[in-house]
């Protein structure tokens, strides 16, 4: 699984700091944070190939809401229809829905602002 996660990172823009699951204790804004289950499997074939169907998470940061939705909107252009490079597989994420944008007042100041949309993403073997 650790393959699909790390695919999905690596197609960060350059100008966009990435963190699966946790955020260093100073990150440099903006940034996003990939929330995401073990993303599921299943076998579908008597090979024992496991298919992967399922959703995750993108927080995009920044220290103001106009840098937290064009952080959204960045990774949203490059995650929208990507097909991530993972050995073995045919990937595919697709846009799914957006959330709210909201201050994260459980962080010292300066508060960051967060954006949140929700992916599918499938992988099939080849």
């Amino acid at each position: 699984m650790r393959d699909h996660i790390a695919a999905i990172l690596a197609l960060t823009p350059a100008a966009i700091g990435k963190y699966d699951t946790d955020v260093t204790d100073t990150p440099t804004f903006p940034y996003w944070v990939l929330v995401s289950p073990t993303l599921a499997q299943r076998s579908e074939v008597m090979s024992g190939s496991k298919t992967v169907d399922d959703y995750f998470q993108v927080y995009a940061y920044g220290l103001s809401a106009d840098q937290a939705r064009w952080c959204q909107e960045k990774m949203r252009a490059v995650l929208d229809d990507a097909t991530p490079a993972v050995t073995g597989y045919v990937t595919e994420v697709k846009f799914s829905a957006s959330g709210i944008t909201a201050v994260d007042r459980d962080v010292p100041e300066p508060h960051p602002v967060y954006s949140v949309d929700t992916y599918r993403y499938r992988a099939n073997p080849i």
